[in-house]
């Protein structure tokens, strides 16, 4: 499949950018550690190579744009990179009310990696808490849910792209999105399935039927 020009609008400055909004006398207490982005990279780069996998083939990527509204008329697909931040917000707001800074950091940090290539620097960890702690930031991470959510084509459709488009032919590869998913909640809020319809029921996914189910 050629590369195709992403029709989703994006946001201008990467998270990282903000880094100049941060008050430098303000001191705030560490939320998460270099440990913790080291650990982000890793898996956001696991999860970019998936996508390349995702997207070289052309008939999942037809069909999982079947499952979704178009943000325009021009014809244009998206990429799995699309439907993976779009599945993680969803994950994401399943837990409203309960989100911290260092939740928001990490659904930052993915978005950051899987739409701008961007890492950032275990080095800079200091200054990255003060960054996670802003209002500016606390902003730009509304902004980011609000642009990079994707809606159902119908009624009959699932929120959760990935899962759905996977689970229709029983894909192989649907273990590896789920397992990717089980990692995010444990990053984001400590959660953690070890049975995979434990994981959907959470997440509210309707298998429809098909039997995926086994442990991580």
């Amino acid at each position: 499949m050629k590369n195709k020009r992403n029709p989703i609008s994006l946001i201008e400055d990467s998270f990282s950018s903000l880094k100049g909004y941060l008050d430098s006398d303000s001191a705030q207490k560490p939320v998460f550690t270099s440990a913790l982005i080291n650990e982000l990279e890793q898996e956001t780069k696991s999860v970019l190579s998936l996508c390349s996998t995702l997207n070289n083939d052309d008939n999942f990527i037809r069909t999982i744009n079947s499952f979704v509204k178009p943000e325009s008329d021009n014809g244009l697909l998206l990429k799995a990179e699309h439907f993976f931040i779009s599945d993680l917000i969803t994950a994401y707001r399943r837990n409203t009310g309960k989100q911290t800074d260092t939740s928001g950091f990490v659904l930052a940090y993915y978005y950051d990696a899987l739409r701008n290539n961007h890492f950032a620097d275990a080095s800079a960890v200091t200054t990255l808490n003060k960054l996670a702690c802003s209002d500016k930031f606390k902003q730009h991470l509304a902004h980011i849910q609000q642009s990079n959510i994707l809606f159902p084509a119908n009624d009959k459709q699932g929120k959760y792209f990935l899962l759905s488009a996977l689970s229709i032919n029983n894909d192989a590869r649907l273990t590896a999105v789920t397992q990717h998913l089980n990692l995010f909640l444990n990053f984001t809020y400590t959660l953690s399935f070890n049975e995979t319809n434990a994981l959907y029921s959470y997440l509210g996914f309707d298998k429809k039927g098909v039997d995926v189910a086994g442990k991580f």
